[in-house]
């Protein structure tokens, strides 16, 4: 367990309890929008009609590509694209 801090110490008597997180929570995973009704959802909640959708992912994508650009060059490190980028289960076992 920690050590109190300096605001803690000073109002030792006032205090009942303290909570502690994590400093970042990481989600992973992903949306199956090949289902219609998760699709649906998803445009619901991030309110986009569908006819709008391929404008909406095309300026996602322009917006997570810059800056994952921005990370990258932050960082030092070069950015580039997988051509032969396949998901997991598809390439073949050799």
């Amino acid at each position: 367990m920690k050590r109190p801090t300096a605001f803690e110490k000073i109002h030792r008597t006032e205090i009942l309890g303290k909570l502690t997180l994590p400093d970042r929570v990481l989600f992973r995973g992903h949306l199956k929008l090949r289902d219609p009704r998760t699709l649906g959802i998803f445009l619901k909640h991030s309110h986009v009609m569908l006819k709008d959708f391929g404008a909406y992912a095309e300026a996602r994508t322009a917006e997570l590509k810059a800056h994952a650009e921005r990370l990258a060059a932050e960082a030092g490190r070069r950015f580039g694209s997988l051509s032969s980028f396949r998901p997991r289960g598809t390439r073949s076992r050799s």
